[in-house]
């Protein structure tokens, strides 16, 4: 297994709490507040793409170890899947994919899950970035309104 996949996902797993329990937090201080959690503000978007992506990468580290991985020898994964001590004919780690005699080993819906993860983390970064440059435009342009009439209430 690659050693950029061993320490990213060692820390997934707390990023992953970490970002669950913050989430958790904005949800009931909204609560509290007499309001309901709204997903579409920047901090709850950001918190949504950071579980995504950790999310992502547990995924990948279980599919990686369940599917591919380089723990067992390679022979292993063909012995265990279609009950034949042979190499893999083919094996990739992106998609994730490994080949004996012919069989995919790596279930189908393994790579669109983590597609759609990233997916998810990568729209939810989108919106938030959108939001926050968004507020800072329409708070610019009410300043700048608000100077205007200012100044021009002045000279009446």
């Amino acid at each position: 297994m690659d050693a950029q996949l061993d320490s990213a996902t060692l820390l997934a797993l707390p990023a992953t709490v970490v970002a669950l329990g913050l989430l958790t937090a904005h949800t009931v201080q909204r609560l509290r507040e007499g309001g309901r959690p709204r997903l579409a503000s920047p901090r709850p978007l950001a918190l949504v793409c950071c579980l995504s992506v950790c999310a992502a990468l547990l995924f990948r580290l279980y599919a990686e170890v369940e599917y591919a991985t380089s723990f067992k020898d390679p022979q292993d994964i063909c012995i265990f899947s279609v009950g034949a001590n042979v190499r893999p004919q083919t094996q990739t780690r992106f998609p994730l994919s490994t080949v004996c005699q012919g069989r995919e080993v790596v279930p189908s819906w393994v790579n669109p899950a983590l597609y759609a993860l990233l997916t998810l983390a990568a729209v939810t970064l989108t919106a938030a970035v959108l939001i926050v440059t968004a507020r800072r435009l329409r708070s610019a342009a009410t300043t700048a309104s608000s100077r205007q009439r200012g100044s021009h209430q002045r000279a009446l």
